[in-house]
């Protein structure tokens, strides 16, 4: 999903809000949500929350320049993102932030959006199963 390339969300002062999940019918699950300016290449310019493969994975915040996609772990295994959590983004113009319900989980300072960004939400695998049902975006 993505919100046809209108490119809105400031790379130096903007926040997403996300209330979303993901689970998994079979063994192959990576989903995720956040905001992008490259699409469909949504690995480039951005941040995102990535919800890898694996029980003992957890949940992780990437940031990604125009050409590098770098990840940081939350303390949050990936059996929690199978609920409802809000998760919030914030870019500014020298780090980008993720709060999950409303404690901040990590802080990235390398490889920020070098462009505007839109919402957008994916699935890797066809296994995958990502719902959200709240997005709210907006400049600071």
């Amino acid at each position: 999903m993505a919100f046809d390339d209108v490119k809105e969300f400031s790379n130096t002062g903007s926040v997403i809000i996300w209330v979303a999940k993901m689970t998994a019918t079979g063994t192959n699950k990576q989903g995720g949500w956040g905001m992008c300016g490259t699409m469909p290449n949504y690995w480039l310019n951005g941040l995102k929350i990535n919800v890898p493969t694996g029980a003992s994975s957890y949940i992780g915040f990437y940031t990604m320049n125009n050409s590098t996609e770098a990840g940081t772990n939350t303390d949050l295994p990936v059996g929690l993102a199978m609920a409802h959590r809000t998760y919030k983004l914030e870019q500014k113009s020298s780090s980008a932030n993720c709060y999950i319900d409303g404690e901040i989980k990590t802080t990235r300072t390398s490889g920020l959006s070098t462009t505007a960004m839109q919402p957008f939400l994916y699935q890797k695998y066809p296994d995958s199963d990502v719902h959200a049902v709240y997005c709210e975006a907006w400049n600071t």
